[in-house]
């Protein structure tokens, strides 16, 4: 009797480099979030004075502040002191923070942390979008948890091997199964990088007074337009990308040793995250609309690869362009798993003699049909 082979039938994994890039992206958040929102509960280590009068001042001036007036007076018209209003949400940021970290609920949480990134440029009264576009390019970060969770690495992993109706009940809650179903990698990194497009670009037009950032303040204007460009046509954007970050890790060191560790990394806090942002995009991109175009195959050509896909025969490009696909292909993805369930249940069949009359059956079938 033919021995079935030993397949893998455990479920697919993400592409190589999707996990540790999910990982990279909540903890780049996380860290944006942990420091601003102790910022806003601890406002001394950071240089700010030593009570809260001083942070008040500085996020209520109309000038060069970070709340609009309109903002202040709805606050003030609901008896709420601001102070205290910055101290809730300085609270709700470093729960926010913890929550990506650790992965727990990671598509809800990751949808509320590009919500907030993007109210942060509504609320701001001059310029907003362009004296911090670098939160855009955070909110697409944001939005790429959103869509595909938090990896392997997350809490939310470990919650779907558990086998309990609360378990069932958070993970609903956290949209984390239509998470792992959904896929939309090429999505998400098509809008991480037409997010560092609109930063660059508006880094570039925008500079002076409050329109400084260590972005336009350490390249030159027509070097970031450049990058701009290069990174919105998706011009050899991983290249471009990896350049970026490089540089980016560059202006967050400096900033470290001109400031001290906690001074210089809340200050930098967003190149930094960009940093890593740029570095997950050269490491797992380029995105299908990118140029030059990347493999990517259709479904009739991944059915047709299948069986040597979960033999192990396809080349690691092959195999690469293969999980992609299932990664943001549902029907394929539920083909695969039926297929692995399949030679599952195959390997369960025992060796048994094949009774007579079925076997008298068979060879006459055989016998009797036709030579063509």
């Amino acid at each position: 009797m033919t021995t079935i082979p030993e397949y893998d039938v455990s479920p697919v994994r993400a592409p190589r480099g999707v996990d540790g890039a999910l990982l990279a992206l909540r903890l780049a958040l996380g860290l944006v979030f942990l420091l601003a929102g102790s910022k806003l509960i601890l406002p001394g280590p950071f240089d700010l004075g030593p009570g809260r009068d001083a942070l008040v001042a500085s996020f209520t001036d109309p000038n060069t502040g970070w709340m609009a007036p309109w903002l202040v007076e709805r606050i003030t018209a609901l008896h709420i002191p601001v102070g205290t209003f910055l101290l809730v949400q300085g609270l709700v940021e470093v729960t926010l923070a913890v929550g990506l970290i650790v992965g727990l609920a990671t598509p809800r949480l990751g949808m509320m942390t590009a919500m907030m990134l993007v109210t942060f440029t509504i609320a701001t009264p001059t310029g907003g979008p362009i004296r911090i576009s670098r939160d855009i390019a955070l909110a697409a970060a944001a939005l790429m948890l959103a869509q595909l969770g938090g990896g392997h690495w997350s809490l939310d992993r470990w919650l779907v091997n558990l086998r309990s109706g609360l378990n069932r009940l958070v993970l609903g809650l956290g949209g984390v199964r239509r998470a792992i179903r959904s896929g939309g990698r090429d999505r998400s990194l098509l809008l991480i990088r037409l997010g560092m497009a609109y930063t660059l670009a508006a880094s570039a037009l925008f500079s002076g007074g409050i329109f400084d950032n260590p972005m336009n303040t350490s390249l030159p204007g027509p070097m970031l337009l450049i990058a701009a460009v290069l990174v919105a046509s998706g011009l050899t954007s991983r290249y471009v990308m990896g350049a970026i970050a490089g540089w980016l890790l560059v202006v967050g060191v400096g900033s470290i040793a001109e400031h001290g560790l906690l001074v210089g990394l809340e200050s930098a806090k967003r190149e930094v995250a960009l940093c890593v942002i740029a570095a997950v995009y050269a490491a797992i991109g380029p995105d299908r609309w990118s140029l030059p175009r990347p493999r990517r195959p259709r479904c009739r050509e991944v059915s047709r690869l299948l069986l040597a896909y979960v033999d192990g025969d396809l080349p690691p490009d092959e195999r690469r362009a293969i999980e992609w696909h299932l990664g943001d292909c549902p029907n394929c993805w539920d083909y695969l798993v039926t297929y692995r369930e399949t030679v599952a249940l195959g390997k369960e069949l025992r060796d048994h003699d094949m009774p007579p009359e079925v076997y008298t059956r068979m060879e006459g079938l055989v016998r009797d049909r036709p030579a063509n």
